[in-house]
């Protein structure tokens, strides 16, 4: 019986196929090859400029599409006599790790504290744990050459006295004069930037969380 069912099963699939191909290739321009079952394909993007600045731009309304469907839970705190923020924990690197970054809507660069921070903490003043990271820890990290696309385009040309092995560094100045500077990193498909060194003003340093997850990053740090 269990063999019955079956055979009538994969008969119906087969009939189901055969009904499919021949709707489409009566709904179709597209020819369909009946000596060896191939189809003709045409590429979507076939004469379409593919520099990098197109790359970078249809991969930002890609990422704003997939942005668009995430919830992501941010945490705050605030006080008339402070400066208030907006954090979220986020997972980096393979395995991944966790993260409590400040998020900003004003930046384009995505950055963590890198463990050759001496200066970073690993304590938040709002009882947090912060990691330091480091591209030993993952699988999937890499450093980001100064002589790379990417580099020369955020430093608007090539970048001077680049030689091998040399890191693609950063430098992000805010809108209150504190500032980070760092390199960038490559994790799958994505970049960001590991801090080395800060300079941040007084209040900043109070609520002082592992890093910066900019909202504008789309920029520099998603189209790799």
């Amino acid at each position: 019986m269990i063999v019955a069912i079956i055979r009538s099963s994969s008969i119906f699939v087969v009939s189901v196929v055969l009904l499919l191909l021949l709707w489409i290739s009566s709904t179709t321009s597209t020819p369909i090859s009946a000596s060896n079952g191939v189809f003709s394909v045409k590429y979507r993007y076939a004469g379409r400029d593919r520099s990098l600045i197109a790359l970078k731009a249809h991969d930002s309304r890609r990422q704003l599409r997939i942005l668009a469907g995430v919830d992501l839970p941010l945490g705050g705190s605030g006080r008339p006599d402070a400066v208030g923020l907006y954090y979220a924990k986020i997972g980096i690197g393979t395995p991944s790790k966790d993260y409590y970054v400040q998020v900003d809507t004003g930046s384009d660069i995505m950055w963590v504290n890198c463990i050759q921070c001496t200066e970073c903490p690993k304590r938040s003043s709002l009882g947090i744990d912060l990691t330091l990271y480091n591209i030993k820890d993952s699988n999937t990290g890499e450093l980001v050459s100064c002589d790379e696309d990417f580099c020369a385009e955020i430093n608007g040309g090539p970048v001077l006295e680049c030689t091998a092995n040399v890191s693609c560094t950063y430098f992000e100045m805010y809108g209150d004069g504190s500032s980070t500077t760092g390199y960038f990193v490559r994790m799958l498909y994505n970049m960001i930037g590991c801090l080395e060194t800060s300079i941040l003003l007084q209040q900043m340093e109070a609520l002082y969380l592992g890093g910066v997850l900019a909202i504008v990053m789309l920029k520099y740090v998603s189209y790799y």
